[in-house]
């Protein structure tokens, strides 16, 4: 009974959306990496009505994880994948639809599979192994789900990269961007203010939305704010 009312109080919460966000409760999202992007951008896309994750990480909450992602301290010493899904559970969404993994994607272990991806590790060799597995022979076009979105920041600044399956010149340019992130200028490694992550979870939802509504997310998105730059093409 408690769970029948938590779910109706949920469908009545979300009912304030509904002229804006289409259904998306029967699609899921896996998220790849549960930091401060990660956790903000699931925290996020439950709250605008997604109900089906696959969260993967392999690490376990720190201090310094909690201002920057949706943890508080009390997750900290817990493994993220097990704090997300409280957070998630806390927003109504179904623990029975909630899988989660801690392993850390590489040649060795799979991207799940997914309608959308989120990409947000704190490495880039797990980029290149999310796109390789995820993309068709050549690496210029997503083959498996429909919509790969990478987020990267830094300091006061961010990246978004969304790849839709279909988009071969996206893909392409997409494709030569991970092959050469070791010259990327946003490390995701470097400190990030907890600004910067909720920007980076809005974002995330705006293109999100503009997928389900058939518009072609942006292929790249790029946020500093030291320069007061804003820009998306």
């Amino acid at each position: 009974m408690r769970t029948n009312n938590r779910n109706r109080e949920r469908e009545r919460l979300l009912s304030r959306q509904s002229a804006i966000m289409p259904d998306v409760a029967d699609m899921t999202v896996a998220m790849i990496g549960l930091g401060g992007i990660g956790s903000n951008v699931a925290d996020t896309l439950a709250r605008i009505g997604f109900q089906h994750f696959i969260l993967v990480d392999p690490d376990r909450v720190e201090e310094e994880n909690v201002y920057p992602g949706a943890f508080d301290l009390r997750d900290v010493g817990s493994e993220k994948v097990e704090a997300m899904s409280r957070i998630l559970i806390g927003l109504g969404v179904p623990p029975q639809q909630i899988r989660t993994e801690t392993y850390r994607v590489d040649n060795d272990h799979d991207v799940p599979i997914a309608d959308i991806v989120v990409v947000g590790p704190d490495n880039m060799a797990c980029r290149r192994d999310v796109w390789q597995q995820l993309s068709i022979y050549g690496n210029t076009e997503l083959a498996l789900g429909g919509l790969l979105i990478d987020a990267r920041m830094g300091g006061v600044g961010f990246e978004i990269h969304c790849v839709e399956r279909g988009d071969g010149e996206t893909g392409a340019l997409y494709n030569q961007d991970v092959a050469n992130l070791q010259d990327q200028p946003l490390a995701c490694g470097q400190k990030a203010t907890a600004f910067v992550t909720r920007l980076i979870a809005g974002t995330v939802g705006a293109w999100v939305r503009d997928w389900l509504v058939g518009k072609t997310p942006p292929a790249v998105t790029i946020f500093d704010a030291d320069g007061r730059v804003f820009a998306a093409s």
